[in-house]
């Protein structure tokens, strides 16, 4: 059965600027996944998503409690990324990010706190 993600962003600096919306995505799963990683890992942490097709994403965000670079993910598309805010990837702009979601590399550089990694997948099945 069919349901829905609702999603609202808005990013505004100081000067003024700023960019915002919300809307909402009809998808038909969602799997939500949430990893607890100690300060100073000496190695990425690879957590399975088993999503190997990434083409019915509809919506791939990932959050850290820590958002200062020291939390890193990685797809498998090349390098690690550095959250410094969350990463919310819609539609086509999953694939940019990895073309398989079988696993997906975190790591926590963190010194001293311990890190937590929320994950939501929201896919259609049959686009």
């Amino acid at each position: 059965m069919p349901s829905r993600i609702s999603w609202s962003n808005s990013v505004v600096s100081d000067d003024g600027a700023r960019v915002s919306g919300r809307g909402d995505i009809v998808i038909d799963t969602a799997t939500g996944v949430t990893a607890t990683l100690d300060p100073a890992m000496g190695a990425a942490e690879a957590l399975a998503l088993q999503v190997a097709d990434p083409s019915g994403v509809a919506v791939l965000a990932i959050f850290s409690n820590i958002m200062d670079g020291s939390v890193t993910v990685e797809g498998t598309l090349g390098a690690a990324t550095a959250l410094t805010g969350p990463l919310v990837l819609y539609g086509a702009a999953v694939s940019m990010f990895a073309t398989d979601l079988t696993t997906l590399s975190v790591q926590n550089n963190h010194a001293t706190e311990e890190a937590t990694v929320e994950i939501l997948i929201g896919r259609i099945v049959a686009p």
